[in-house]
């Protein structure tokens, strides 16, 4: 059974946020209810990052956050631009599609939530 994560924060019907994991996807819904009493105003990657680790969401080394602007928090070698080009164009290309999973070619992860924000 895999384990991959994806949880998408959606405002105005535009994917804001997206974090994505290849590991411990089951801790999804402790994420998730940490993030809804966050106010959208004080949301970052940095902040979404941090609350990610906290619920256990996936390891440091598949980790990935990323915003709407293009800025992204990862493994090193994730954000050092050191995976390969395609791997890189996955994660820009589906980021709008707020169930996608980008570390799959068939899109799918086991776990998988979207949060709407008014």
């Amino acid at each position: 059974m895999g384990t991959q994560g994806v949880l998408s924060i959606v405002k105005n019907g535009v994917v804001k946020y997206k974090i994505i994991v290849g590991c411990d996807g089951q801790w999804i819904e402790e994420l998730k209810d940490k993030i809804k009493g966050l106010p959208f105003a004080d949301m970052s990657c940095a902040e979404l990052y941090q609350n990610a680790e906290d619920a256990c969401f996936g390891c440091t080394d598949c980790r990935v956050v990323m915003d709407d602007t293009g800025e992204f928090m990862g493994p090193e070698s994730f954000v050092d631009m050191e995976w390969p080009p395609e791997a890189l164009e996955s994660y820009t290309s589906t980021f709008s599609t707020s169930i996608h999973n980008p570390r799959w070619k068939r899109g799918t992860a086991e776990y998988v939530a979207v949060i709407v924000r008014p």
